[in-house]
């Protein structure tokens, strides 16, 4: 995949837009274009998504962190920012 010709095309408008949840090196640098690329969507690559689980497991994550928030307290599964994911 070459990611700067993708960046290129997303910036002028070639491209409508792109959603990548795989790269060749993980984790993308802080430092890459990639972050600040318009209508591009960065999602976390995610290898446990079967049809018997995987949004009950997703909801369950994500009402436990609601809860979290409103009781002000540190989420789960949170950014990295240090190692980039």
């Amino acid at each position: 995949m070459d990611y700067e010709a993708l960046r290129i095309k997303l910036e002028k408008n070639e491209i409508a837009g792109a959603i990548l949840d795989v790269f060749s090196e993980e984790p993308i640098k802080p430092e890459s274009k990639l972050w600040h690329t318009p209508n591009l969507v960065i999602t976390p690559h995610i290898s446990c998504d079967s049809e018997g689980n995987y949004i009950e497991l997703c909801l369950g994550i994500f009402f436990k962190n609601l809860k979290l928030f409103i009781e002000n307290k540190e989420l789960t599964n949170q950014v990295d920012k240090k190692l980039g994911y």
